[in-house]
């Protein structure tokens, strides 16, 4: 479905596109608002509530550990061996100095147990025979203390936790004492842990102060941050943990409840349903915002939407002229594949138009070059080779016989020329011999310039059996005796052949007048004539891109008055 959605969209009309892009941008915010406004309150909502009860929960876990820890403290009360042989003992004695040395001691151990949480206010052992050992905060004699104490006998050993009539926040938890020697179990008497439930919930909990908390035990409240909200919590024992919405005086809250797990305790959350309006209309205004960013994105998109129809046409323009400026380049444009508009039309019928364009162009330089070499092969066939070399061997013979040396050696240097150039017809030849018709026709420059040219060659070992284009090395060192030892009292000319990582590099440098940045461009554009055998810079040039691609050819640097240095790459190219 979406490949289909995006088919149709590429073929489209431009127009189109822009309509059919603006009708479903306004549709698609028109839904959302309405959708989004209708729900998003109820979803804040629901969240609240979890929110509420998750950190109720958070809480109610921290408050059961202290309890488990306090638990753990009454057991190790219970099965302490120094307190259940004092009980022993002051459960036979009568009241004597032992007795009352029992008593210090005992005392000292329930002080020693007293001080292990900072909210136990008071912790009371009774003895068998009704004596009472308190440490802490005086307890008085309670009515219900019989019924405690029953309790505490039916639960045999296990905790009993229970309100502290009168005393707001305080929580008792009691065990009976039974007589671990040999197992007898005898009942020796109870351990009562007075716990100020405030002084717990502060040292375990970060309440903040907009917060209702509440604990109760057994229907009545032993913790409350405000007492204003025991009564909405009284007669409410619900099972497990959730959340309600409770009316209560003037105004509704949300009750979060959760039972502990390990104590008879039932934890509440109270929050106000002002609060949580208030979030929600908090919670609209952000919406708000959100439609408004929408709305500046869809403005956004809309305007993404033009560039992009603009941006191609902007592209083929900017393409129009560098061709009018002379670069045929035929790279893909990318807008050609982008979409099936009349843009990417636009884009492919254009490239199309200049790859034709460049294959003419190519097409009549190649005839060019053709021409040019069938010229060359034409006047090459013009001489008869064999004529031609008996005759100069002749001037030779004739020159040493007369004792005419120079004449001799000239001759002889201009048949070993003519003999490279026309009797090897193929267009590579080794560069040895490339560099054997240098050094004769530099013999025979000699005979002309005399002391006036220096002529030096450097050539690393084992690359004269490569091959080179030939009348490539020639052709440059002519032209650098020409015009450079040519318009100078004394000049040098050196050609250097060297090894390089990829490629061999030639460089035939010249100490001559040199020349300006402009004819170096006229040469190479073909404004400039050559002397001498007629193969200019320029045709060398060619011959190597031709011959050895687009990244081969002579490069020129030159500066008036500093003379003029040629260079070029081939490849290490063996037959």
């Amino acid at each position: 479905m979406r490949i289909c959605v995006k088919t149709i969209y590429k073929r489209l009309k431009i127009k189109q596109k822009i309509f059919w892009m603006t009708f479903f941008l306004m549709l698609m915010i028109g839904v959302y608002s309405l959708i989004a406004f209708h729900y998003v309150t109820e979803l804040y909502q629901g969240q609240i509530y979890d929110e509420a009860a998750e950190t109720l929960n958070i809480s109610s876990n921290l408050v059961d550990n202290e309890l488990r820890e306090l638990e753990q403290l009454s057991f190790q009360m219970i099965t302490d061996d120094r307190i259940q042989t004092y009980l022993q003992f002051l459960n036979r004695s009568e009241h004597n100095y032992e007795a009352h040395r029992m008593t210090t001691l005992m005392q000292s151990r329930i002080l020693h147990y007293e001080q292990q949480e900072k909210y136990i206010v008071a912790i009371q052992v009774l003895s068998g025979e009704g004596s009472t050992y308190t440490i802490g905060d005086e307890r008085p004699a309670f009515e219900k203390r019989t019924e405690w104490l029953s309790a505490a006998s039916r639960a045999e050993g296990r905790i009993v936790w229970l309100p502290v009539p009168g005393e707001e926040n305080v929580v008792v938890a009691l065990r009976e004492i039974r007589a671990m020697e040999n197992v007898s179990m005898e009942h020796l008497g109870y351990v009562l842990i007075y716990m100020d439930m405030k002084k717990l919930v502060d040292e375990t909990l970060n309440l903040s102060p907009g917060k209702h908390f509440l604990i109760s035990l057994q229907d009545e409240p032993v913790f409350s941050t405000d007492e204003a909200f025991v009564d909405l919590t009284h007669n409410r024992q619900p099972p497990g943990k959730g959340y309600e919405i409770v009316p209560f005086q003037s105004g509704r809250y949300l009750v979060a409840y959760s039972m502990s797990s390990s104590q008879p305790l039932t934890y509440f959350n109270i929050l106000p349903y002002e609060v949580i309006a208030e979030k929600t209309g908090m919670v609209k205004n952000a919406m708000l915002f959100i439609f408004m960013m929408v709305f500046l994105l869809a403005l956004a998109i809309g305007h993404k939407v033009s560039h992009g129809i603009t941006r191609p046409l902007e592209n083929l323009t900017l393409r129009m002229k560098k061709v009018q400026e002379g670069q045929f380049d035929t790279v893909e444009s990318r807008f050609e594949h982008d979409s099936e508009d009349e843009t990417a039309q636009l884009h492919r019928n254009f490239r199309t138009m200049l790859e034709q364009i460049n294959t003419l162009i190519k097409e009549n330089y190649e005839k060019q070059l053709i021409i040019k070499e069938t010229e060359y092969r034409a006047l090459q066939s013009q001489i008869n080779p064999h004529f031609l070399y008996n005759t100069l061997n002749s001037v030779t013979w004739m020159a040493k016989v007369n004792k005419q040396e120079q004449i001799a050696s000239v001759v002889e240097s201009l048949g070993n020329m003519m003999r490279s150039i026309v009797s090897k017809k193929e267009p590579l030849i080794q560069i040895g011999e490339e560099l054997q018709i240098v050094k004769d026709y530099v013999n025979i420059q000699r005979v002309r310039y005399k002391e006036r040219l220096q002529f030096c060659l450097e050539v690393d070992p084992g690359l004269e059996q490569f091959f080179i284009p030939k009348l490539t090395i020639q052709p440059i060192v002519e032209n650098a005796i020409l015009h450079g030892v040519g318009a100078v009292t004394k000049g040098k000319v050196s050609v250097s052949v060297l090894s390089r990582q990829k490629d061999i590099f030639v460089v035939v440098e010249d100490d001559g007048p040199g020349m300006n940045e402009a004819t170096v461009q006229d040469i190479f554009a073909g404004k400039v004539k050559s002397k001498g055998t007629g193969i200019g810079l320029k045709n060398i040039h060619d011959r190597l891109q031709l011959i050895f691609g687009e990244r081969y050819g002579i490069e020129v640097e030159s500066e008036l008055e500093n003379g003029t240095k040629v260079m070029f790459n081939i490849p290490y190219e063996k037959r």
